[in-house]
């Protein structure tokens, strides 16, 4: 899910016209020793079509770290002014994650660990900061983050979005690569190619980018011990 997907739909919408998009927040086993982690970047937003309780709720969370008129219509305000540094991420077009799939995503790690699993997490919003700018980062990464490196190790790639130049960063304490992948806008009419295959291996994760998607060699470090 993602933010335009929400401009577009509301949850019910989006469940019937686009395929696979529910459950919202899934695991896939499509192999043995890797598992992957879907997670639902708008649990928390302001921006679903026709509003409703997660709106409100989305409303009253970042209205704490937020001055602007929330419901001004879009692109009316600047809904930045008055924030800096990763404060920036406070705005509309961001999203959160609720304490429940926090939680979640908490115990499939720990089943992952207690089973020898990695887990690649596919999210529309970056997690790492390093990997994007402000105004594109998920509104609670720090939690997210936090449960990465509870189970460092367990988690090698997390897969991300939004941010249109896409972006790299390393998290040290996780030992997860963070790969921001280039939004297709960014393609040139004459060659429009901007995919690629993500081979993983016991050692390594390698991205073999088309088009204007960079290629990646990643090298893997063994889970800690739990």
């Amino acid at each position: 899910m993602g933010n335009h997907e929400l401009y577009n739909f509301n949850r019910e919408e989006a469940k019937t016209l686009i395929p696979n998009i529910f459950p919202w927040y899934r695991r896939l086993q499509l192999v043995p020793g890797w598992r992957f982690l879907i997670l639902d970047a708008y649990d928390l937003n302001v921006i679903e079509k026709g509003g409703g309780p997660a709106v409100e709720e989305g409303i009253a969370y970042i209205s704490e770290h937020n001055p602007n008129d929330l419901r001004a219509p879009r692109g009316t305000i600047d809904m930045s002014a008055g924030l800096s540094g990763l404060q920036k991420r406070f705005v509309p077009m961001g999203g959160g994650i609720k304490p429940e799939q926090l939680q979640w995503l908490r115990e499939e790690l720990e089943d992952a660990a207690a089973s020898g699993d990695r887990a690649v997490v596919l999210t529309h919003l970056p997690v790492r900061p390093e990997a994007t700018v402000a105004p594109a980062l998920l509104w609670n990464y720090d939690d997210i983050l936090q449960v990465f490196r509870d189970f460092a190790g367990v988690v090698p790639l997390v897969l991300a979005g939004h941010y249109h130049e896409g972006g790299y960063a390393w998290d040290p304490e996780s030992l997860t690569h963070h790969v921001t992948l280039p939004s297709p806008l960014n393609a040139p009419e004459d060659k429009p190619t901007a995919h690629g295959l993500v081979e993983l291996w016991d050692d390594k994760i390698v991205i073999r980018g088309h088009g204007i998607v960079p290629s990646r060699d990643l090298s893997l470090v063994p889970p800690c011990k739990l």
